[in-house]
């Protein structure tokens, strides 16, 4: 992404390519392998699939929930796992 602006709370589903000066609102679902094309500009809430990426529908109160649930969970990891780290002795 060159210059590409996200809003708040996007989700941007694996191999996804979101081109140049694309422009993606707030709460937004970008799926996998979506390429939105250059100068795009999605509205807030649009759930965007395809390629080229086309808005095909709104995000619902349930995918935006999903969404905040995995973006918290995310973030407690890198905690977690160094929490778990355990030094080894050479054999």
């Amino acid at each position: 992404m060159h210059q590409a602006e996200l809003g708040k709370h996007v989700l941007v589903g694996k191999n996804a390519v979101i081109m140049n000066w694309a422009k993606i609102g707030d709460d937004c679902i970008i799926g996998s392998g979506c390429v939105v094309p250059q100068n795009k500009v999605v509205e807030a809430n649009s759930l965007v699939l395809g390629v080229p990426g086309k808005i095909v529908g709104k995000v619902t109160e349930n995918q935006k929930k999903y969404s905040l649930n995995a973006t918290e969970f995310y973030q407690t990891l890198p905690k977690r796992y160094h929490d778990s780290l355990k030094l080894l002795k050479n054999h």
